[in-house]
């Protein structure tokens, strides 16, 4: 699960560490080298990294959401459905 950022967080407000190789400041600098690279302004670079995000995690959760269905009517089996019925398979009592 990736790190949720708080109100106040560092790494959303241009912390003074040092970025990638080459690159000196935190965030906002960092941010600004992009931009100027795409030669796109940061904001915009900013929210095309949110829908970005929103849309890849809305899709893993409709993913996951649609395995739990699958599991609950018996068309997948889980991680420990399978561990048993695996130790099962040296067993000359199970049936």
């Amino acid at each position: 699960m990736r790190p949720q950022s708080r109100p106040g967080d560092p790494r959303c407000q241009g912390a003074t560490a040092g970025g990638p190789a080459g690159t000196e400041g935190g965030l906002p600098v960092r941010r600004a080298a992009v931009a100027a690279r795409l030669d796109r302004e940061g904001a915009g670079r900013m929210c095309e990294a949110i829908e970005r995000y929103v849309e890849e995690e809305t899709a893993v959760r409709a993913f996951i959401q649609a395995g739990e269905e699958a599991i609950g009517r018996g068309e997948l089996f889980t991680q420990e459905q399978m561990e048993e019925w695996a130790e099962s398979l040296g067993r000359r009592d199970a049936a």
